[in-house]
């Protein structure tokens, strides 16, 4: 989140409004906690080395995650230690993965602006909604696929990761409305005097549960494929 903040702020200093847009919409991912990411999450600023420096931690650190996913993946699939990647390797995957990711991103943001165009331009109508809801499972079943194909050392054909990953797009998208409307429901009136703490509680029940979906589905492709 620093690394996109960090240069849609320079790439983008003199068009503020397509920055917040861009932001906006890499944040709907979160949309249990997106408001308050909007609002803490600033970019990296400062001399050229700190910006340099804060870039390549903020980048160390998101690749730790993708090795921790990883372990897990290998786990699932019972691959032996000595065929595992070393800790390099692991992160230039991890790397990989983010810039497939960032690029689906980017695919979900102009996919979400042809909507309300569609609709100004009189097109719009009663299936709108239904196509939001379809491009946005979509999304997350190719996130969760590329996922399971890149982060996992072990050659797995594609038609067995798809039923994982189609019940890991739809059980994430239940997880967004669900945390929503729990949200909504039980802090109603509440006042914004949590802040950051309540960001990072939030953040982290929403990524404990989303691991949590991730790992039972990887499950039931091996399940499936030992079936088979």
């Amino acid at each position: 989140l620093l690394l996109l903040v960090s240069i849609l702020g320079y790439t983008l200093q003199g068009n503020p409004a397509l920055r917040q847009a861009l932001l906006g919409s890499a944040l709907q991912h979160f949309p249990i906690i997106g408001p308050q990411l909007q609002q803490n999450v600033s970019s990296i600023h400062g001399s050229r080395i700190g910006v340099i420096l804060g870039i390549v931690g903020a980048v160390y650190g998101g690749l730790g995650v993708s090795v921790a996913i990883q372990t897990a993946l290998n786990r699932v699939w019972a691959v032996p230690r000595y065929a595992r990647p070393d800790p390099i390797f692991s992160r230039l995957r991890g790397l990989m993965l983010f810039v497939l990711i960032g690029g689906l991103v980017l695919m979900t943001t102009a996919l979400s602006a042809a909507g309300p165009l569609a609709a100004s331009l009189g097109y719009g109508g009663a299936w709108t909604p239904l196509a939001a809801l379809v491009i946005a499972i979509a999304a997350n079943v190719g996130v969760v696929l590329i996922a399971f194909r890149v982060l996992t050392a072990h050659e797995i054909r594609l038609a067995e990761l798809v039923p994982g990953a189609v019940c890991a797009g739809i059980g994430v998208h239940a997880l967004q409305i669900g945390g929503a409307f729990f949200v909504a429901y039980e802090l109603r009136g509440a006042s914004q005097i949590y802040g950051v703490f309540g960001l990072v509680l939030g953040l982290l029940a929403y990524l404990y549960l989303l691991s949590v979906i991730v790992v039972f589905c990887a499950e039931i492709n091996v399940v499936r494929s030992r079936k088979l």
